[in-house]
């Protein structure tokens, strides 16, 4: 008789992971709060011994929905299979209807639990306005300027970085050539059917604020963005002391789809449409 009883505690205890009996499992989920508890409670560490004694616990219908952050999967099966769509789940369950995260968790839930939604009807995407529909305005091209110079550099293999403090430069670029200093100007306004592009910046002075150039001790570069959105990039000792340029004189350092042009003669500093320059 009691080599009967100890092989029949043999093969109840060895019907579940890590050899312990139903009684034993259930008398550890009962004592405990969470899966790790369990464990402890096992003197056992494995996590997935952990997951092995959960899903024998849902075979056997033992409850744990006192654990903290549990589920209720008897509950969670019987709305999902009620259920015609994720919907009905969601509110069901206490979540807003259109919830995006509740409907993640729920089905994250589902899907540890073994529970098939593949019944569920998805909902319907709100209707919207088409996100970025908005058009091109040029009152915000002096803003997206310094992103438009960067950008056709960087595809040109230049590392751009950006000051940190105010500087009369508006980025650097770092290629072959080494550091180049750049300042960025946008114009919308055409003259004479050409580009006229301001160089000045604002300073304060005697008499209050002024206009005032740049000069080659500050930048290397000048990066002009006209109003169809074209870069030139002109060397500041070329524009040096001048306020106002008309870009078609600097065609010559226009960057094209596949890169900069040779120069043409803008060198000579002849400028504007009928070839003046405009010096500070």
């Amino acid at each position: 008789m009691h080599d009967a009883r100890v092989s029949s505690h043999s093969a109840e205890s060895q019907s579940l992971p890590g050899g312990f009996s139903e009684a034993e499992l259930r008398q550890a989920i009962t004592s405990a709060r969470s899966w790790r508890g369990v464990l402890r409670a096992l003197e056992r560490t494995s996590p997935k011994l952990g997951r092995q004694l959960r899903e024998a616990a849902l075979v056997r219908a033992i409850d744990f929905s006192h654990f903290t952050g549990s589920v209720d999967v008897v509950r969670l099966r019987r709305v999902v299979t009620e259920s015609a769509s994720w919907r009905e789940v969601l509110v069901a369950l206490g979540y807003d209807a259109d919830s995006g995260s509740g409907r993640a968790a729920v089905r994250r839930q589902c899907q540890r639990a073994g529970v098939d939604t593949a019944h569920l009807a998805s909902p319907a995407p709100p209707p919207r306005e088409r996100a970025f529909a908005a058009d091109v305005d040029l009152r915000y091209l002096r803003s997206a300027a310094p992103a438009i110079v960067a950008g056709e550099l960087a595809l040109r293999g230049y590392a751009i970085s950006w000051p940190s403090e105010p500087a009369a430069y508006d980025l650097i670029a770092d290629g072959a050539g080494g550091l180049q200093r750049i300042q960025v100007k946008s114009t919308t306004l055409k003259q004479d059917g050409a580009w006229s592009c301001k160089l000045t910046r604002s300073q304060p002075g005697p008499a209050g604020r002024r206009r005032a150039a740049y000069s080659t001790e500050e930048i290397d570069f000048f990066a002009c963005v006209d109003g169809e959105r074209a870069v030139y990039l002109i060397p500041a000792w070329l524009l040096e002391g001048f306020s106002v340029i008309y870009l078609r004189k600097y065609e010559s350092f226009r960057l094209s789809a596949e890169g900069p042009r040779p120069g043409t003669g803008a060198e000579s500093g002849g400028d504007g449409a009928n070839g003046r320059a405009d010096r500070i």
